[in-house]
């Protein structure tokens, strides 16, 4: 339909883009109340929790449900490992700290004996199920083969849950 169009010389409107977030310059940007910081997944599995909050990129305002509030943040993830609830390169809203069971939830974690292909790092994003007193299983949620569960042999100081997943905004296009 696009080709007939350009060849009857008609002007066909593009459909609009919707944008997961409006990135919010530093003299509209009222953090945690207008506003939350944009991370990148390393940035915010490798700082959160430390003395230190990593920096943001960029403070947004989401075009979701969630209002901005402390402990917020936004950060795209990437791979097919949870494609059947966050589609590849989906922005996300998710909050840190994690309190009370982590059981069935949706969680930002590191780990030293993570290698993620798809993150690059020792961190991933997957359905956290404690199995015993001593291990947790990290699930995949995805319809590609070759995504197995990860289970991890936990001590407090091997696995750090870094954040929850609030709500998928969705994916530039």
């Amino acid at each position: 339909m696009l080709e007939q169009a350009e060849l009857l010389g008609l002007e066909i409107a593009a459909e609009p883009v919707v944008l997961p977030f409006r990135r919010l310059d530093d003299a509209e940007a009222e953090p945690y109340v207008n506003c939350i910081p944009l991370y990148s997944l390393a940035a915010a599995a490798g700082s959160f929790g430390e003395a230190q909050a990593p920096e943001a990129e960029a403070w947004v305002a989401p075009n979701g449900r969630v209002s901005p509030a402390p402990g917020l943040f936004v950060a795209q993830v990437v791979g097919e490992s949870m494609n059947q609830r966050i589609p590849n390169g989906a922005f996300c809203v998710f909050r840190a700290p994690v309190e009370g069971s982590r059981t069935g939830r949706v969680l930002l974690v590191q780990h030293r004996e993570i290698s993620d292909p798809e993150t690059g790092g020792s961190y991933t994003v997957k359905l956290y199920e404690r199995v015993s007193p001593d291990a947790v299983l990290l699930k995949p949620q995805t319809d590609v083969d070759g995504y197995e569960p990860i289970e991890i042999q936990a001590s407090a100081d091997d696995l750090r849950v870094i954040a929850e997943l609030v709500e998928v905004l969705g994916v530039l296009s």
